[in-house]
């Protein structure tokens, strides 16, 4: 998300292979060679790429996010999400700011939200059925993350990810 590749601060981070390879990135949509039509699409948000790989947040190259013990208990232990996190629009450098400093202000996270956008350990299935499983895994957890809302294409507009391949 957003127009920086997320480090952790400081120096540039050791990327992370495993993390990269499930991170799926835009491509540039052309009306003329793609066909949209059943594709699920999602705003663009700008904030800040994150994979939660159960256990820990990444950056989309595999730095780590230092986010608060309060809000990583928002996030499912053991499954896999993808998403964006975000403070709102037009708050880009804010929510990088937050989400890049090691050792944030006390309250400094209060306003992030985790916008999930897929569950990339789900194979196998089409994205709607892995944003349905992430909804699901995110039920019983505070609301601190949630599933970033989809709608279906039924004719020539942006697009992400096929509805049920």
């Amino acid at each position: 998300g957003g127009g920086g590749s997320g480090g952790s601060g400081g120096g540039k981070a050791k990327r992370n292979l495993k993390i990269e390879a499930m991170v799926g990135l835009a491509n540039t949509w052309d009306p003329e060679k793609h066909e949209v039509k059943g594709y699920l699409m999602s705003e663009k948000l700008d904030g800040m790429r994150a994979v939660w790989n159960g256990h820990q947040f990444f950056t989309r190259t595999g730095g780590p996010v230092h986010a608060p013990l309060d809000f990583l208990a928002c996030l499912p232990p053991g499954f896999c999400l993808d998403g964006e996190l975000f403070m709102g629009r037009g708050n880009f450098h804010q929510v990088m700011s937050v989400c890049r400093n090691q050792a944030p202000p006390l309250g400094a996270w209060s306003k992030v939200v985790y916008k999930v956008f897929d569950a990339p350990d789900i194979k196998q299935v089409g994205l709607a059925k892995r944003l349905d499983a992430a909804r699901a895994a995110l039920a019983n957890h505070a609301s601190g993350a949630n599933v970033s809302p989809s709608s279906s294409s039924s004719s020539s507009s942006a697009s992400s990810s096929p509805a049920s391949s």
